[in-house]
C-alpha cells in the first residue's frame, strides 16, 4: 500500500508542476503584452504633451491675434508633425472637417491639422 500512496502523491505532484508552469508562462506573456500597452501610452502621451505645448505656445497666441485682426490668417497653427498617423491627430481632422461642415470652421485653422 506505500508504493501505491507514494506513486500518487508522486502523480498529484507532477500535475501540480505542470499547472504552475503552465500559469508562469501565462503570467509572463500577460505581462510583456501589459508592457508594450503602456510603452505605447506613453509614447502616445508624449505626443500628446508636445502637441499641447506648440499649442500653447503658439496656436493659441496666434489664434488669439488673428481674432483681434479680422480676415488675417493663422500662422504657426500647425500641429501635423506632432500628430501625424496618431489617434488624435486623426480625431482632430474628423471634428476640423465636422465644424467645416456645420459652419463653425475659422478661416486658416483647419489646414493646420
Amino acid at each position: 500500500m506505500t508504493l501505491e500512496t507514494a506513486e500518487v502523491a508522486l502523480w498529484c505532484a507532477g500535475v501540480a508542476l505542470v499547472g504552475a508552469i503552465a500559469l508562469a508562462v501565462y503570467g509572463a506573456r500577460l505581462t510583456t503584452q501589459l508592457r508594450i500597452q503602456v510603452a505605447d501610452l506613453e509614447e502616445a502621451r508624449a505626443a500628446r504633451d508636445t502637441a499641447l505645448e506648440h499649442l500653447l505656445t503658439t496656436g493659441l497666441p496666434a489664434v488669439v491675434a488673428s481674432m483681434r485682426r479680422p480676415g488675417a490668417s493663422v500662422s504657426g497653427f500647425n500641429v501635423a508633425g506632432c500628430l501625424q498617423g496618431s489617434e488624435l491627430g486623426a480625431y482632430l481632422v474628423r471634428v476640423t472637417r465636422w465644424g467645416d461642415s456645420q459652419g463653425f470652421g475659422m478661416p486658416g485653422v483647419g489646414a493646420g491639422f
